[in-house]
């Protein structure tokens, strides 16, 4: 979490241009409550606080993982040649690059599996157009709206029929040109080696 808050702060600082999105204003209030010490001023903070989440000026939980702001903000500062944070980007840095894959490994699967081998309207196709709406949607209360309504059209039997087309996929995947790309080698060598 200490590396997360010190990618915040770079993140939020004025001169990135940040400080206006809904991530860097929680935090502005956050940490205004935080260091302040007259109790009447944190309550009015803490309702500034309430009243913009219930608005959707800002997410109820900052940092969560299903942000995509978070995601954005991991990739600068991993980027960044800031090298004062080096010593503590390396474990986040390697989970935001981890990430990066993740997404580009599921853009190429729904073209290669729900486009071109036609499987639109599957249960893993539909599970990963929702992660990429999720990853595109900024705030947090919408982002809770579409897990909510996706969960609702589920199926009962659904993650039993994702796990087996999971594996078909994959199988797929790495029996094509797909398999044999630095984005996919390391999986499919783990698929390869269980069969």
């Amino acid at each position: 979490m200490k590396d997360l808050l010190m990618a915040q702060h770079w993140w939020c600082s004025p001169s990135r241009g940040h400080a206006e999105g809904p991530m860097c204003k929680r935090a502005a209030i956050t940490e205004a409550i935080a260091t302040s010490t007259e109790a009447a001023e944190k309550t009015r903070l803490v309702e500034k606080l309430k009243q913009s989440i219930q608005a959707g000026q800002i997410d109820a939980q900052g940092l969560d993982a299903t942000n995509p702001e978070r995601h954005r903000m991991m990739e600068a500062w991993c980027d960044s040649t800031d090298e004062a944070n080096n010593v503590a980007k390396k474990g986040p840095c390697i989970r935001a690059a981890n990430h990066r894959s993740f997404v580009k490994r599921r853009e190429t699967l729904l073209t290669f599996w729900c486009e071109e081998q036609g499987q639109a309207g599957s249960p893993k196709c539909a599970q990963m157009e929702f992660g990429q709406k999720i990853q595109n949607t900024d705030s947090g209360a919408e982002r809770k709206r579409l897990a909510a309504d996706f969960k609702a059209k589920q199926p009962s039997n659904v993650e039993d029929q994702v796990k087996e087309e999971t594996k078909q996929m994959m199988h797929a995947v790495c029996a094509s040109s797909h398999g044999k790309t630095e984005l996919f080698k390391s999986t499919c060598s783990r698929i390869h080696h269980e069969l």
